[in-house]
């Protein structure tokens, strides 16, 4: 994809949304290890 081109706002919106998820899941998934390695 050439940086040329500018992103449509779907597109945009679609990334924005892809990358809060995964973010939210590490985040997710780090306080979870944390949270099972300070239990034990």
């Amino acid at each position: 994809m050439p940086a040329a081109t500018p992103l449509s706002p779907q597109r945009r919106r679609f990334l924005m949304d892809t990358a809060r998820m995964a973010g939210g899941c590490a985040l997710a998934g780090g306080a979870l290890v944390w949270l099972a390695r300070d239990a034990r």
